[in-house]
């Protein structure tokens, strides 16, 4: 999460970069800030739990929500499992971004919710069009979210977070307000390798340093470009 949380500030000093990416004419080991995706990943292996490669998600939850951890790298939604199992404790748990280099900037990388689709060939086109739209107000934003708490901000102008959501999701509205966040670079490039998450568990534990990582990781991420036969590599 530490690695692709990076991506709002990639793309604070590199707007083009999903493009440069996604054409091969910009690299993790070559781009400065898309370098800083493994450097903060080092930087936090001094504050882990000695047994974190041995800590499961579960655990690592209850260590959060019991105060035997300080911070958890994770998206929002995983609050709604602590809300579940925990929650005597949810409200002690806040959210702050990942810090930038910049004081001045500060925003998150969020990924999208899922979409929403009509079968073309359906009878009922105007009739499911018509209940997609409804689904869309914040009537019907204010139903779901009575009986379902929200993972995150929806990310559909006009609708708002109840009052009621779980203090760590208010918190990230801040973020959407203000206009600081950029969407995760999955939903920008099909470029992703396959060894990414080993690659950061080298980079956490300290086996590899974070420039290495990055050399190996834009050789990783080659393969799958190449399969893709995108344009460029």
């Amino acid at each position: 999460m530490i690695f692709l949380s990076e991506e709002y500030y990639i793309k604070s000093a590199m707007p083009n970069w999903p493009r440069e990416y996604t054409a091969n004419r910009a690299k993790y080991a070559t781009v400065p800030s898309a370098l800083r995706s493994f450097e903060k990943l080092a930087e936090t292996a001094k504050y882990l739990n000695r047994d974190y490669l041995a800590t499961t998600l579960d655990q690592g939850f209850e260590m959060l929500a019991n105060g035997e951890a300080a911070h958890f790298s994770m998206q929002t939604h995983r609050l709604t499992f602590i809300d579940t199992n925990y929650p005597d404790k949810i409200n002690d748990i806040g959210v702050f971004a990942q810090p930038g280099d910049d004081p001045n900037n500060v925003g998150i990388t969020i990924w999208m919710p899922s979409g929403l689709y009509v079968y073309q060939n359906s009878p009922n086109i105007d009739a499911a069009k018509k209940f997609l739209d409804f689904l869309i107000t914040q009537e019907a934003y204010d139903l779901y979210t009575s009986k379902v708490k929200p993972g995150g901000p929806p990310v559909i102008k006009g609708l708002r977070l109840p009052s009621t959501a779980i203090p760590g999701v208010l918190d990230t509205q801040q973020y959407f307000d203000a206009g600081k966040y950029q969407p995760a670079l999955e939903f920008e490039s099909p470029v992703k390798g396959p060894n990414l998450e080993q690659l950061c568990i080298e980079v956490s534990s300290g086996r590899m340093s974070p420039r290495d990582a990055a050399v190996a990781y834009d050789q990783d991420v080659r393969k799958q470009a190449v399969l893709l036969n995108l344009p460029g590599w």
